[in-house]
């Protein structure tokens, strides 16, 4: 059945983050997309990604996507 996966973490470290994501969507091309966040957190996010730094955003550093089952 399809559904959503929010892979979340918070840490800023692109080894737990953008890696972990990219490592799992190679593993199932097929299966799964990311798709974009709510537009609520649009000056969050690149490339589908939401991220938050402690400089920039007057908030702990956090990582956060969403990735649907196709």
């Amino acid at each position: 059945t399809n559904g959503n996966l929010v892979y979340s973490t918070c840490t800023i470290d692109p080894v737990e983050n953008e890696q972990i994501t990219e490592n799992f969507l190679g593993k199932h091309k097929m299966q799964y997309e990311l798709i974009n966040p709510s537009s609520l957190f649009s000056h969050l996010q690149k490339n589908k990604h939401i991220h938050t730094f402690s400089d920039e955003n007057h908030m702990d550093g956090s990582y956060c996507v969403n990735i649907k089952k196709i």
